[in-house]
């Protein structure tokens, strides 16, 4: 190449600079970005009618657009034009015309860059028809990660603009939970279960026990039993106030079975304070968006009695010491034999003799009073030796049935227990010399039921070997309960038709043998 084409490609590139003068051959820099700059993209913050709003940035960090999703997925926006923003380490100022007049944002950017931390000086209004409003004072704006759920890892779901551990309300949950559906009666009463419904022919739906309601709501408001439908005002007094404490009383309007435990039982939890929101958890009461047929299929308790009792912990609980009943068995090892309850809880409690007539004709629940008391069953639960109670029902024909089923009363104890307490026991001798178990027989001379008491094992035969004596109330079944005639029940036979027995199994040959041991006190 000659010099003059080389001199001429040299001038065809050269740039003037300040002052007249030329550089030859190199083009400069581009300017620095404003700090703002790292603000480009979308935020989010919360509004004041509980939807969202996106606060747009461009390149240089200057907000050019606001939009607002409501709560009923309705997107509005507003552009914004003229603005300025500035940033002076992690001081932020932002200038927003709006329609309603300038706006000015003065906070702070996180350490992260993901936070604006600050106040406004005036509330912008989004939409005409449909307002949404950014309210005036403090606000938060985070920076938007995502606009799908695929866009998130693991099982974060998109919830706002952020990759958020996805979490349901008690609004989501409630109407699958049992406190709604009440299908725990439902499940046992069916006849594809084996429950009642077998003999009596009629359906739940023609009965009220699906729709039991205490005398008032949790506010003191009556219910009307035509138009009742299960609500977060059975137990909130103040529905918009969910996190206020539910008393025991609120609790105990309904669970009557409870109440009676109160009545004839002491408890070391109850004489320590608690309440029933102490142990029973939210998920319990508002349900976790799966529909059970059951609180023994759902679970009966999310506490355990080992998540207090155990070294280490700060509630002042006793901790299980190595002596020879929990040696024995396997409580203090990794797998225990019997659940706390098969010794600790003192007593179960059930009523007796449910007239179901009296349930038809809508007078409600007519048994033999008092509650039956002074007993527990055992049952194998979840691997475990549990305590376990029964109920007793007769028909209008005159058939009669037993369910049995794991439960936990109130009516735990520290103390009081010994070997003989199940070992070698009265059921147990019965059951070793005869093949059967008298739970509950009726004295005719005196008129009055004898038993159920002490600890029932059930055997692998129960069905066989348990006997139950059934009354009959032989008075109108539309009399008012408060008014029912002792004098006219009736003993009608020995004996159930039909059985049922549902989230548990009866004690094994084995255990029965080991149960034949006595051991004394």
């Amino acid at each position: 190449m000659t010099a003059l084409r080389r001199f001429m490609v040299l001038l065809s590139v050269a740039v003037p600079l300040g002052f007249g003068m030329t550089q030859v051959g190199c083009v400069p820099p581009p300017p620095e970005p404003p700090a703002s700059a790292v603000l480009e993209g979308d935020w989010v913050t919360d509004t004041e009618e509980g939807g969202v709003a996106f606060v747009r940035f461009d390149e240089l960090g200057v907000v050019v657009q606001i939009f607002a999703v409501t709560e009923e997925g309705v997107t509005i926006s507003i552009d914004v034009n003229n603005g300025s923003t500035t940033l002076e380490g992690s001081d932020v100022n932002i200038i927003i015309p709006t329609a309603q007049g300038e706006v000015r944002f003065e906070g702070t950017l996180s350490a992260d860059q993901n936070t604006l931390e600050g106040e406004i000086t005036r509330e912008i209004v989004i939409g005409d028809t449909i307002v949404i409003t950014i309210p005036e004072g403090e606000v938060t704006l985070r920076r938007v990660e995502c606009t799908t759920d695929e866009e998130c890892s693991g099982d974060q779901v998109c919830n706002r603009g952020l990759c958020e551990e996805e979490t349901i309300g008690p609004e989501d949950t409630f109407p699958t939970s049992l406190h709604f559906t009440r299908e725990g009666k439902a499940h046992y009463y069916a006849e594809e279960n084996g429950g009642f419904e077998t003999l009596t022919g009629v359906p739940m739906t023609d009965l009220a026990c699906q729709r039991c309601h205490a005398a008032t709501l949790a506010d003191g408001t009556p219910v009307d039993d035509a138009t009742y439908e299960p609500s977060c005002a059975d137990c909130h007094a103040d529905v918009d106030d969910p996190g206020a404490v539910v008393t025991n009383d609120i609790c105990l309007g309904c669970h009557s079975r409870q109440k009676n435990e109160i009545t004839f039982f002491d408890d070391v939890h109850r004489t320590a304070g608690f309440l029933c929101v102490d142990c029973h958890t939210a998920r319990e009461m508002h349900g976790d968006g799966t529909a059970y047929v059951s609180q023994n299929q759902m679970g009966a308790m999310d506490a355990a009695c080992e998540d207090c009792h155990v070294a280490g912990n700060d509630q002042g609980a006793t901790v299980p010491t190595a002596n020879s009943f929990h040696a024995s068995h396997g409580i203090l090892g990794d797998q225990p034999t019997l659940d706390c309850s098969a010794c600790h809880v003192s007593s179960v409690i059930s009523c007796y003799n449910c007239h179901f007539p009296s349930e038809v004709a809508g007078a409600g629940k007519r048994f033999l009073s008092p509650p039956r008391q002074g007993f527990k069953m055992l049952l194998n639960h979840e691997g475990k030796v549990h305590s376990a109670t029964f109920q007793s029902l007769i028909d209008e024909d005159g058939e009669t049935f037993y369910v049995l089923a794991p439960y936990y009363a109130h009516s735990v104890t520290k103390e009081g227990i010994t070997c003989g307490t199940c070992h070698g026991n009265a059921a147990v001798n019965e059951y070793d010399d005869t093949g059967e178990i008298t739970v509950a027989l009726w004295d005719e001379d005196t008129r009055s039921l004898m038993g159920p008491t002490g600890v029932i094992p059930i055997p692998p035969d129960w069905r066989e070997a348990l006997l139950f004596d059934f009354l009959d109330y032989t008075g109108d079944p539309t009399t008012p309960i408060p008014e029912t005639d002792p004098t006219l029940w009736q003993f009608t036979k020995t004996g159930a038709d039909l059985t049922q027995m549902l989230f548990a199994e009866p004690l094994t040959a084995s255990q029965m043998a080991d149960l034949s041991l006595n051991l004394g006190d």
